[in-house]
């Protein structure tokens, strides 16, 4: 499956690559970085876990000497897709949110594994926007 639009190994995508790319949602690519940072010190790493996803920007809480993930970010043509994994208690917690019934049932139908749930959401506008905002506040807090 192609997440990401960058799938040049030898090849990091620049900030204004990947603004060009998302074109009318960049902005809240931007936001969301800045959402989460609200939480803490973030770090933020260019990762490609495997050619055919492309590129993804991994964000990272910082707390102490502790860096917990909290998203897995990957651009494409007028979209991103965000990966998030949840744990339990996350899974719980977003069972008691505002999110859309669709979004609930993609998550309790991810295959639970050790290190939680895995699944994606595509950003397209402030709507989809909204909803991962509700997702990332489950994951940090639970």
């Amino acid at each position: 499956m192609t997440l990401g639009f960058f799938h040049d190994k030898h090849t990091l995508p620049t900030e204004e690559e990947v603004n060009s790319i998302l074109g009318g949602v960049a902005g809240l690519w931007e936001e969301l970085k800045q959402y989460i940072q609200q939480h803490g010190s973030i770090k933020e790493e260019w990762k490609l876990y495997s050619q055919k996803a492309g590129w993804c920007k991994k964000i990272l809480l910082a707390s102490g000497k502790e860096e917990r993930n909290i998203v897995f970010l990957y651009p494409n043509v007028e979209y991103f897709t965000c990966i998030l994994v949840f744990g339990e208690k996350a899974v719980q917690a977003v069972e008691n949110t505002k999110i859309p019934q669709a979004m609930l049932d993609k998550i309790l139908a991810a295959k639970p594994y050790k290190e939680g749930r895995s699944f994606d959401i595509e950003i397209r506008g402030k709507q989809d926007y909204e909803i991962v905002k509700l997702l990332i506040e489950a994951k940090i807090h639970n």
